[in-house]
């Protein structure tokens, strides 16, 4: 039977595309989010780092790199221009540590392609 166990972290970084928005985004003060990285860490020691990614302009099946503080933390394989990966520290998985304010970006052949904070959530 599995105990209860309580989360002691969560967060959580919105990503926007870095190019400049659009004539009418900068009118109506509207960015174009492209995905979000999830942070979970529970009391007994577990962590989940969760990435969603959404109309990336990438070929199909290109990998891109997850960069959290200036580290590549993983690559995520795009299909049409989506992603998504989910990592547990349960698995084995390496998982970085993250805190408010932590940068989060999403890079492709070494360009940054998305951008955001780590948030708590």
């Amino acid at each position: 039977m599995k105990t209860f166990r309580r989360k002691i972290a969560e967060y959580e970084a919105n990503l926007y595309s870095i190019e400049p928005p659009s004539f009418w985004a900068r009118l109506f003060g509207s960015r174009k989010k492209g995905g979000e990285l999830e942070f979970k860490a529970y009391d007994d020691g577990e962590k989940l780092f969760e990435v969603e990614l959404q109309a990336l302009n990438a070929p199909h099946g290109a990998a891109v790199s997850v960069v959290i503080d200036n580290v590549t933390v993983c690559e995520v394989r795009l299909s049409q221009g989506y992603g998504r990966l989910l990592l547990s520290s349960a698995q084995g998985e390496s998982l970085p540590d993250v805190s408010n304010g932590s940068q989060a970006e999403i890079r492709y052949q070494g360009e940054t392609l998305l951008s955001g904070v780590f948030r708590p959530d």
